[in-house]
């Protein structure tokens, strides 16, 4: 099975080298926690930390607006 499906006409082409796994892990520890935040199994000061967090690794670009609407 090939990772990616073939590429139709008119579509975009897909990357040939894929997201390095640490990322892709990262990434998927974000969604998560975000994910628990807005569901109030994270408290607010605990997201806050996190994402002070990514900003010290330069994971994240910025100030986030956090909102649990």
């Amino acid at each position: 099975m090939l990772p990616f499906p073939p590429s139709r006409p008119g579509l975009p082409m897909k990357p040939e080298v894929p997201m390095p796994i640490s990322l892709l892990l990262e990434e998927v520890k974000v969604f998560n926690l975000t994910h628990q935040y807005h569901h109030g199994r994270l408290s607010p000061q605990e997201y806050q930390e996190f994402l002070l967090g990514l900003q010290v690794l330069g994971l994240l670009a910025g100030p986030e607006i956090v909102s649990n609407t």
